[in-house]
């Protein structure tokens, strides 16, 4: 399969070879449906518009199919269901534009034939980075355009004032710009370089041209190349118009970093609080806590245990106690006796021992 007078190998009127004849297709039922095959068999991106009515000029030869009704998924047109030798004129006949369709002109010279490169693609003009254009691309260049064989100043450097930019290598053989190795909107291959131009030879050349960074005029001499309609189609999914991927570079990397020191920051708060809340006593709270345990011992020791006596009270407030103190006191009648350990005061929270002979002093 190929496109035919579209002005590249991915735009034009669609055309099977089929037992060794080369013929069209029908533009019954045509779509952008059955386009979509097309452009994705011949490796072409995406369809933008699918074109009928013979809009690239009548072919020649059969018509190999009529009333075709593509589903999308099909790998190959003739997968598609269709019919075979349809009853169909060459006035009749299916077109093709494809994403990757691409168009060239020079502006800026005193001609057509010499300028700033700028290439249509997806529907805008770009500009042609000269990071790798030398003598090779500038031929395939002027041979396109129906200029010359050659280009006779084949680098020249320009201003990049148009939105998008294209990168070609070529090796000097290609038909068009578009068979070579092409790269779009890539920061790596077009930054920090120029746009480029070229002087094909026999061209009137450029105006005042000199070695130096040129910026073409405002209305410039434009080669059209393409008798394509004006594309209209809204954002795919796979644009790549981006910025430069080494400012988006050095962005993340800012972000990371900010984003790493702030986790680390959070961390160290948080084991700091964990520590400061989970930490051992000190030998200053440890000597409080024995201060305090004194305390406690040493009131608890000054309280004496009294034998409950009854009292009699006097008219004139003394009180007395008529009753004689016992020699002996009953079974059962004693001192009352602690089983807890007391800390001696007098020696450290280190001493621990009490002596019975205390409670005999109390009571002497």
């Amino acid at each position: 399969m190929r496109l035919i007078n579209g002005g590249n190998r991915c735009s034009g009127r669609v055309e099977l070879d089929y037992n060794g004849a080369w013929g069209t297709v029908c533009d019954d039922n045509w779509d952008l449906v059955d386009a979509a095959v097309v452009c994705q068999q011949l490796g072409c991106g995406w369809a933008i518009q699918a074109l009928n009515a013979s809009y690239f000029q009548k072919g020649t030869g059969p018509i190999h199919l009529g009333q075709v009704k593509c589903s999308g998924l099909e790998s190959y047109l003739w997968d598609c269901p269709a019919e075979r030798t349809p009853d169909c004129g060459h006035t009749r006949e299916a077109g093709v534009i494809c994403s990757d369709h691409q168009a060239w002109r020079l502006t800026g010279g005193l001609d057509a034939c010499a300028g700033r490169v700028e290439v249509y693609y997806r529907n805008i003009w770009n500009t042609v980075c000269d990071s790798s254009w030398y003598q090779d691309e500038a031929n395939v260049l002027c041979r396109s355009l129906g200029c010359s064989e050659k280009a006779s100043t084949p680098r020249v450097p320009f201003n990049h004032t148009l939105l998008g930019k294209m990168y070609y290598e070529c090796s000097g053989d290609e038909d068009s710009l578009a068979s070579c190795k092409w790269r779009y909107n890539k920061a790596t291959l077009c930054d920090q370089f120029r746009a480029a131009g070229v002087i094909c030879n026999g061209s009137l050349g450029l105006e005042n041209w000199t070695d130096t960074t040129v910026t073409p005029a405002v209305t410039p001499a434009v080669t059209s190349v393409s008798l394509l309609p004006s594309p209209c189609w809204t954002r795919p999914e796979n644009w790549d118009l981006k910025p430069s991927y080494q400012t988006l570079h050095v962005i993340c990397v800012i972000l990371g970093l900010l984003l790493f020191l702030a986790i680390l920051s959070h961390i160290i708060t948080i084991l700091l609080r964990r520590r400061k809340k989970n930490g051992t006593l000190g030998m200053a709270d440890i000597a409080s806590t024995a201060e305090q345990d004194c305390a406690i011992s040493s009131a608890s020791i000054s309280a004496p245990v009294l034998v409950n006596h009854s009292m009699q009270v006097s008219t004139t407030g003394v009180h007395n106690d008529y009753r004689e103190i016992p020699t002996s006191l009953p079974k059962g009648e004693g001192l009352t006796t602690f089983s807890s350990p007391l800390v001696n005061c007098e020696s450290g929270p280190g001493n621990s021992s009490f002596n019975s002979s205390d409670y005999d002093d109390m009571w002497s």
